[in-house]
């Protein structure tokens, strides 16, 4: 799978992610450790993630070489 983020909002980068699982948001929280709530507060815009949260999504949803052009701005993830 290949996400470009700079087309993307931060909140849709999850949604992406979870939708290539086939997962309810709270199975997908399970899946990565996080709960169903985080999840949905994330793709809803209300809250933010940490740029180390995308990278264990990215591992745990088989998404295995990311760049990133600042710590903070994702700019591909394969």
């Amino acid at each position: 799978m290949e996400i470009n983020a700079n087309k993307y909002e931060p909140k849709d980068i999850i949604k992406i992610m979870r939708d290539s699982t086939n997962l309810t948001q709270k199975e997908f929280g399970k899946l990565v450790n996080k709960s169903g709530e985080w999840v949905k507060a994330n793709e809803s815009g209300k809250t933010n993630y940490y740029f180390k949260d995308l990278i264990d999504l990215a591992k745990k949803c088989d998404i295995n070489n990311y760049k990133a052009k600042k710590f903070s701005e994702l700019n591909e993830i394969f």
